[in-house]
């Protein structure tokens, strides 16, 4: 049973991590909706013990976001500030 259980585990790890990276934004929705739900893939993967630097929480939006973000994106790029995930 325990086998079973690790086994599952791993699975829904493995899963949740393949929806976090293939995760898109796009123009059609609200960004702090979409925003809200990479926070909530990042939840998840947090109480799995799957820890997710502030950095590349950041990364991951930024290479995310729809090519008419690309002037924001290329602002936030080169910028010195040390930006978190809490301030999208």
């Amino acid at each position: 049973m325990e086998t079973h259980y690790k086994q599952e585990k791993s699975g829904f790890d493995r899963f949740l991590t393949l929806k976090f990276f293939e995760y898109e934004i796009t123009d059609n929705k609200s960004i702090m909706d979409q925003v809200h739900e990479i926070q909530m893939l990042i939840s998840k993967l947090s109480d799995l013990d799957i820890k997710v630097p502030n950095s590349l929480q950041v990364g991951a939006i930024l290479s995310k976001l729809p090519l008419s973000w690309n002037k924001y994106r290329k602002k936030m790029l080169h910028s010195t500030d040390n930006y978190t995930f809490e301030q999208f």
